[in-house]
């Protein structure tokens, strides 16, 4: 009753305001519902990669995850990369808006929750270049992971995998350019002492950059490898 009394106190003194429309938020987090029920989700996509799936209903895996798995094992995506949700995002990662990292984590695990996924053994944010995070100013990647890790209690992998080469930004190249942008660009800093991980990233668009670290991890001895993303954008061309 006391733990109750505190938090409606702590609620009313500092209310949750929504991050979109400025409204107060009962959900406990800067979104309110109708804003967050906005933000789309797409329910019929691959298990593996998290793309549409455009064949006969009760289909799990697209066609090319069936004809070429990448090394990953599965995709969760909690919403599709669309209006309102590309604002977000674009604040984040090129408006300085860092608080905004810890919103969308509260999103994707108010998704998750009903997803029924079992949990990894650790959380792996996809690293930056250190010379993206001196000019960003942090990791958007890392800053997203830090509360779903708490949220669960699972390690979090910071430091244990580098980024060694200064890369174009995924965001300005197009779909064919992106392997190679990130081809060995990932290395091993600390020995990975865990068989199941989630990739944490904030935008999954062609897959590409997920698919060279999952690669690098299973040259490790990783054994399942999964992604966990705030949003998938709808086709590899995005």
């Amino acid at each position: 009753m006391v733990y109750n009394w505190l938090i409606n106190t702590h609620n009313y003194l500092y209310p949750y305001i929504c991050s979109l429309c400025g409204s107060t938020s009962d959900l406990q987090i800067d979104l309110c519902k109708d804003c967050l029920d906005d933000l789309v989700c797409d329910n019929s996509a691959c298990i593996r990669c998290g793309l549409p799936l455009t064949g006969q209903s009760g289909q799990s895996f697209c066609g090319q995850c069936l004809r070429k798995p990448p090394q990953y094992h599965g995709t969760f995506a909690a919403f599709t990369y669309s209006t309102p949700l590309t604002g977000l995002i674009t604040q984040l990662k090129f408006n300085g808006k860092i608080q905004l990292a810890r919103v969308l984590a509260e999103a994707w695990l108010q998704r998750f929750a009903h997803a029924g996924i079992p949990l990894p053994d650790a959380i792996l944010p996809v690293p930056l270049h250190r010379r993206r995070i001196w000019s960003r100013g942090y990791n958007q990647a890392l800053e997203i992971a830090r509360p779903i890790a708490r949220h669960f209690n699972l390690p979090l992998l910071s430091g244990y995998v580098l980024r060694t080469r200064h890369t174009a930004a995924q965001s300005t190249l197009l779909s064919r350019q992106r392997k190679a942008n990130v081809r060995g660009c990932f290395k091993i800093a600390r020995r990975l002492p865990f068989q199941r991980i989630a990739i944490v990233d904030d935008v999954v668009t062609t897959g590409s950059t997920v698919q060279e670290l999952a690669r690098m991890l299973v040259s490790e001895g990783v054994r399942e490898i999964y992604v966990w993303c705030i949003a998938r954008a709808m086709s590899r061309q995005d």
